[in-house]
């Protein structure tokens, strides 16, 4: 006797729990995406009021820590000649150098750090010198950064030798007797400074190529990076496939 085949579901309890177990991970990785998403765009948002807003002019360094990151502000002080950090292994336009912060006294009180730009090096592991900053009290309009996390692939600095390779204020406060900055997260990239005639060179409008012992200043930060909507459909999509294979295995003729 014979008789028309009928296809059963018949998955297994290995498979179930496989199947179980993997669709939880792509569901929870795609909702993490989603999530990530939300934080990226809130950021990327804040990031543009920012930049957005007129210039602030911070009299104290405390006033300029309580800034929107992003923003720029308008700094009247002077700067702390031979004071400069020189931050090791970066690289411009296939160059060696090294970034060099200054730190910047308020005439209202308090210090910030601010970058005056990438300094090439012929020794990328040898001293370094830089153009000193203009003498007397100067004006600098800068975008105040965030102070990036440590690295965990970026060594370890040495401060008694001089020896930095990210901006830490904790430790170049200590390292400079007498060097009050203000607690906070943010530091000042230089934009523009307008120095007194004849009060010495500017860490602004330099023109292209490297000019011999003056930073070229430093572009603006990359904008943010957003391809979690594309995770999250990667993920979504991988589990709805999850479910398809998982379905046609189960489904046996008898």
């Amino acid at each position: 006797m014979t008789g028309t085949a009928q296809r059963r579901f018949r998955p297994g309890i290995g498979a179930t729990v496989a199947t179980a177990i993997a669709l939880a991970v792509l569901l929870a990785l795609g909702t993490w995406q989603v999530q990530r998403l939300a934080w990226k765009e809130s950021l990327i948002a804040a990031r543009a009021r920012a930049e957005a807003m007129t210039p602030a002019r911070p009299d104290t360094a405390r006033a300029f820590q309580a800034m929107a990151p992003y923003r720029q502000a308008v700094l009247a002080g002077r700067f702390l000649v031979g004071a400069d950090f020189f931050l090791r292994g970066r690289v411009r336009q296939g160059v060696p150098g090294v970034q060099v912060v200054t730190p910047f006294a308020l005439g209202g009180g308090g210090a910030v750090l601010i970058d005056r730009g990438f300094l090439p090096l012929a020794d990328p592991s040898g001293p370094a010198s830089a153009a000193p900053p203009p003498a007397g009290v100067v004006t600098v309009t800068v975008e105040a950064l965030p102070v990036p996390a440590p690295s965990r692939f970026a060594p370890d600095g040495d401060p008694a030798a001089g020896l930095w390779y990210r901006v830490d204020p904790a430790a170049m406060a200590a390292s400079v007797p007498g060097l009050d900055l203000a607690p906070g997260g943010l530091y000042g990239r230089a934009v523009d400074v307008v120095a007194p005639a004849g009060g010495g060179p500017s860490p602004g409008g330099v023109p292209g190529g490297f000019p011999g012992g003056v930073p070229v200043p430093s572009a603006p930060p990359p904008a943010f990076a957003n391809a979690h909507l594309g995770y999250a459909v990667t993920w979504y999509g991988l589990a709805v496939g999850l479910i398809g294979v998982y379905i046609a295995f189960g489904l046996r003729r008898s």
